[in-house]
C-alpha cells in the first residue's frame, strides 16, 4: 500500500506523486493511473467511470476507511479495500 500524498512529499520537479485513492487528500483533483484488482471488479469499476485516465476527486473519507469519489459528474462510494486498489496522482493544472 502506498502512503498518502502530502505537500512535503511533492517533488521539486513538479511531477506528481502516485498514491492509492484510500490515501489521497480530499478535494484534490486526481488522474486515475491504474486499477489493481481482478478482471470482474475492474470491468465493473470501468462501467462506473473508474478507468485509467479518468479525472477523479475524493469528496469524503468514511468512518470505515472508505472513500466517496467524484467521477464524471457522479459520486461513487468505495470500501477501503477497493480504494486501496486504485492508484492515482494529482492532476497537473497549468
Amino acid at each position: 500500500m502506498t502512503s498518502p500524498v502530502t505537500s512535503k512529499d511533492a517533488p521539486v520537479s513538479g511531477v506528481p506523486v502516485t498514491c492509492d485513492v484510500a490515501g489521497a487528500r480530499c478535494g484534490v483533483p486526481l488522474v486515475l493511473n491504474e486499477v489493481r484488482t481482478d478482471e470482474s471488479v475492474r470491468r465493473r469499476l470501468a462501467q462506473l467511470g473508474l478507468r485509467p485516465g479518468a479525472d477523479i476527486q475524493v469528496v469524503r473519507a468514511t468512518a470505515g476507511g472508505g472513500r466517496i469519489v467524484a467521477v464524471a459528474g457522479s459520486r461513487i462510494a468505495l470500501d477501503r479495500a477497493t480504494a486501496t486498489c486504485l492508484l492515482a496522482q494529482e492532476r497537473i493544472t497549468s
